[in-house]
């Protein structure tokens, strides 16, 4: 890996790209069409089965259905109906909960 996770921004997409390319000597147009077939790949599994299990043991995707409630505006008193929702839910694996555990943040005492 080029760079570390010290960094202030994330990496980008085209920087993820060229990493991948310089690692498997890959050229990154090709790389990028893996990424968009992966993609619509995923984005299929999610809508057919309402479940999708992400590669190399990242995590899974699913598909819930918040429930309907009813909301009291504060300003005018009016209760209104909010209708249910559908929501992306995102479960890490194992081993992104144990390396999330041991990033020491910034915050932390």
């Amino acid at each position: 890996m080029e760079k570390t996770s010290n960094t202030s921004k994330p990496l980008s997409r085209s920087e993820i790209n060229k990493i991948i390319a310089v690692a498997t000597g890959i050229k990154e147009k090709k790389i990028k069409e893996i990424f968009k077939y992966l993609n619509t790949l995923l984005l299929n599994e999610l809508v057919s089965r309402s479940v999708c299990i992400l590669p190399e043991n990242l995590g899974k995707l699913r598909i819930t259905i918040r429930n309907a409630r009813y909301q009291k505006d504060m300003q005018t008193g009016e209760i209104r109906h909010i209708p249910p929702k559908p929501l992306v839910r995102y479960s890490p694996s194992k081993t992104i909960k144990e390396t999330a555990a041991k990033v020491r943040w910034k915050y932390a005492d």
